[in-house]
């Protein structure tokens, strides 16, 4: 593996047996505990190793387990996860956008039908009854009143009962006039 670091090229056949020797020691992690300590320990370590492979049939060089050993130590092939840190949440939000897109289209959805429904069902009626008594105030009411007048004006006999409708024609007006 250390040929590789210099730029070497390793057959993947050497690559894969170092890979399997340091899978076999973490399988076995109290004996390499107790056998890398020292040469001679290390050395029954691979003793051992060769052992085992011969053992399963496989015929694996000194240099193959000594590099797979040597992987151990390193700690080379085991994965440590990596630890908390904004760049991590984001890439953890990037792996779930999915899901989480559902949540947030979902509420979006529910807000926008919230919203739409109070428009339609309260707001609209609302500003509609609004309309509607502005042009009654401004166009309806002064043009009954005025039509009742000549009415009034076309029918009396009495002036005073003349007189009295159009006092209250007046103040029908100016009480329009105040949106009342």
């Amino acid at each position: 593996m250390a040929a590789a670091a210099k730029g070497v090229q390793i057959p993947l056949d050497d690559v894969m047996l170092s890979m399997d020797v340091v899978d076999t020691l973490r399988q076995d992690q109290r004996i390499a505990e107790q056998e890398l300590d020292d040469d001679t320990r290390r050395k029954q370590l691979i003793d051992r190793l060769r052992e085992v492979y011969r053992g399963q049939g496989i015929e694996v060089p000194d240099h193959i387990l000594e590099e797979g050993v040597r992987a151990l130590e390193e700690r080379r092939f085991v994965y440590e996860p990596p630890s908390a840190s904004p760049a991590v949440l984001l890439a953890k939000l990037y792996v779930s956008r999915w899901m989480l897109g559902k949540w947030l289209g979902g509420g979006l959805l529910g807000l926008a039908l919230l919203t739409g429904g109070w428009q339609l069902l309260y707001e609209r009626p609302r500003a509609m009854q609004e309309a509607a008594a502005r042009i009654e105030l401004a166009e309806t009411l002064p043009r009954d009143l005025n039509a009742l007048y000549a009415t009034f004006e076309k029918e009396a006999k009495a002036p005073a009962l003349l007189e009295q409708a159009k006092k209250v024609r007046d103040a029908g007006l100016a009480s329009v006039a105040a949106g009342e």
